[in-house]
């Protein structure tokens, strides 16, 4: 069989993605071939072996006393070194001197894989960190049957100006029968090894990603398996047979290396996302979007794509034939594409993006009020607080944030007895130091009493902005803050949900670096924080999160599960209207419909005069303060006046309720729907 060598084609590729660098606001980017990469790397200072000891003792340092999921994963029980993180970092210790920075590094991401969380991992130092190793094409699989997966290209990047991909038979939709040797399957958890996902599908997913793009700091390079010295895999060689053929062909592609994209910087207490993840997000825009990446620049943000009825189609969105719901009378339908939770901790960033997402949901209500499609695949998660504060923008129920938890370990308990003898009041530690009547304050308990990071108050200062049905889409690459987001939608019955995997990624939990530790930490006696070399850091999830339904249960590993599951299409891949849009429109004009409509509103010598609208509602109730200060049944799509006598100050919100009989206000039942009315 020959060989075809396409090193010119993902040569071209990249050449192609360097002459956009400054246009893409990227002056530094810089794309070499992989062996080039690793041998300037090794060309580089050493790092002396008393700083390697140094790391891993600060590792070990950081699981025992901070690592909140620590008393719940298993392989932490286990005495086997090629299981539990912390046994092998013993190991480790005892070796180091043998090893090349390059290999202690790749030690290193081994070592922190076995807990199977990717907030909590160690990130290799410059010029490992920012770099990327990639393939010009991107994989993903879909189900034949339950035992059965297909593994398809499903992106390439451009190979001339035009866009194209420059193959007649490697292309969009060409199946990948082996890769490297192996099946795709087994290939893809060879790809997974390094830094594994909570849960099975995320580890799948997760393995696929990693075929073809790799954030080296976090998730090595491919290299052949075994113990050190590792033997890096400068190309990949691949079986595959083009779209609508039978013949298998063979292909072989160099890695090439990227790096340039500038670090990502994350808050403390306001995140909940990965390094890694981030930074391959910051990759796949780059590679397979840059005029997405040009546009976001323009308009200042990149994390919301938005088509109303009236939008003409585009890749990756359900086509405009689709959002029309097949019904009398006929309402269309929108869709939202939530990529990540916003990518900085600042407060000012934080109210700005929820000002955003608010404006957008209004016009939602009015343009598209058949119903919305949120699609939160692939989210990465980001601000804990924008995810937890959009849920009341579309939800009339009162929103009840997450609860985080400190592990209990000697150190924590040391943290909150010098704050509280101090009279320091910590922004990170504040809502811990005080007990509440309902506290478990058992020694024995893992975990310290839970406290939110979204204040209540915070998370129902806006209240509902849409308030047709709502369907939310998620995969195993859902992530983080994006997790908790589609628990928040489950837990208050925003509406229903589609998986294209059983679960989300299960990334329960808020991640300090290990510069966020030394910062937030007071001065311990016997615990010391020296900075590590270079800018080698640690991610530690640091504060497990417990979802607030009937049980508290974790997020952590077991992730959010659907209510309709549907596995991955060949269409879903490769079409534009794919198969997981359909259910979801069909979910949608099957959901009861009720809403609001406020038609005119007035507040003039101490009345406020509302004419209003329902629809699916036939009694509504006016609050203010907490306080129903009216009541009155409705007559559905007729038009009614309200004078209401106002006694407030400005300003002044009114929550007009909806309900189906006035009964269900009585008994304290959630409205069916709830918009309000601000007066300033």
């Amino acid at each position: 069989m020959p060989v075809d060598d396409a090193s010119p084609l993902a040569f071209r590729a990249a050449q192609l993605l360097l002459d956009r660098k400054e246009e893409m606001n990227l002056p530094n980017l810089r794309i070499v071939t992989q062996e080039q990469f690793l041998r300037e790397a090794d060309q580089l200072d050493n790092i002396p072996t008393d700083q390697k000891i140094l790391i891993i003792d600060q590792t070990e340092r950081v699981l025992r006393y901070l690592y909140a999921h620590l008393p719940f994963k298993k392989v932490f029980q286990s005495d086997d070194p090629n299981v539990n993180p912390l046994a092998t970092l013993a190991v480790l210790r005892e070796q180091v001197e043998t090893l090349s920075d390059f290999d202690f590094h790749i030690c290193m991401l081994l070592a922190m894989a076995g807990a199977r969380d990717i907030h909590t991992i160690y990130i290799a130092p410059s010029p490992y960190r920012g770099a990327v190793a990639f393939l010009p094409f991107q994989v993903r699989f879909y189900e034949l049957s339950q035992t059965e997966r297909r593994f398809l290209v499903t992106k390439t990047m451009a190979t001339n100006e035009n866009g194209g991909f420059d193959h007649p038979h490697f292309r969009k939709g060409a199946e990948i029968v082996e890769w490297d040797g192996l099946v795709p399957e087994e290939a893809t958890m060879v790809a997974a090894q390094l830094q594994p996902g909570a849960n099975p599908d995320a580890e799948l997913a997760r393995g696929a990603a990693r075929l073809t793009a790799r954030n080296i700091s976090t998730q090595g390079v491919a290299a052949d398996a075994g113990i050190p010295p590792f033997r890096p895999r400068h190309t990949v060689r691949i079986l595959y047979t083009g779209p609508g053929e039978k013949k298998v062909r063979e292909i072989t592609f160099p890695w090439q290396v990227a790096t340039g994209f500038g670090a990502a910087t994350f808050s403390s207490t306001a995140f909940s996302h990965s390094e890694a993840i981030a930074n391959m997000q910051r990759w796949n825009k780059c590679s397979y979007r840059p005029e997405k990446v040009v546009a976001a620049k323009a308009k200042n943000s990149d994390f919301l794509e938005a088509q109303f009825p009236t939008d003409p189609p585009s890749p990756g969105r359900p086509h405009p034939d689709l959002l029309s719901c097949p019904q009398e009378p006929k309402w269309p339908i929108g869709y939202l594409r939530i990529r990540n939770f916003a990518s900085d901790g600042f407060n000012a960033i934080e109210d700005a993006r929820f000002r955003e997402i608010r404006d957008l949901l209004a016009r939602f209500d009015q343009e598209a009020p058949g119903g919305l499609i949120i699609d939160i695949r692939e989210n990465g998660g980001g601000l804990i607080r924008i995810a937890e504060r959009m849920l009341q923008l579309l939800s009339p129920r009162r929103i009840r944030p997450l609860q985080f938890h400190f592990p209990r370990t000697q150190v924590v308990e040391e943290v909150f007895q010098i704050l509280r003898g101090e009279g320091v009041s910590r922004g990170e530690f504040a809502q811990w130091l005080n007990p509440l009547p309902d506290d478990d304050n058992d020694p024995s308990t893992p975990l310290t009493p839970g406290r939110t990071l979204t204040p209540e108050a915070l998370a129902n200062d806006t209240g509902q902005v849409y308030q047709s049905p709502v369907v939310l889409i998620f995969d195993a690459l859902t992530y983080s803050a994006a997790d908790m987001f589609a628990a928040g939608f489950q837990d208050h019955e925003i509406g229903e949900t589609i998986g294209v995997d059983c679960s989300t990624g299960g990334g329960g939990a808020n991640a300090w670096s290990y510069n966020d530790i030394i910062r937030n930490l007071p001065p311990l006696p016997g615990l010391e924080l020296p900075r590590l070399p270079g800018d080698c850091s640690l991610s530690v999830a640091v504060r497990r999160c417990t979802r607030t339904g009937p049980e508290p249960l974790p997020i952590e590993e077991i992730g959010v599960s659907p209510h309709h599951y549907h596995p991955r299409t060949s269409r879903d891949l490769l079409s534009d209207t794919a198969d997981h849009f359909d259910l979801a429109v069909v979910r949608l004009i099957a959901t009861p419909f009720r809403r609001i409509n406020i038609l005119s509103s007035e507040l003039k010598d101490g009345v406020a005069a509302i004419q209003l609208s329902t629809t699916g509602i036939r009694f509504v109730a006016f609050r203010t303060a907490g306080q129903v200060i009216a009541s009155g049944a409705v007559r559905e799509n007729i038009s009614l006046p309200f004078s209401l006598p106002i006694q407030q100050t400005l300003p002044l919100q009114i929550q007009v309720e909806g309900y189906w009989e006035e009964d269900e206000l009585k008994k304290g039942l959630p409205p069916l729907a709830a918009p309000r009315i601000s007066f300033s």
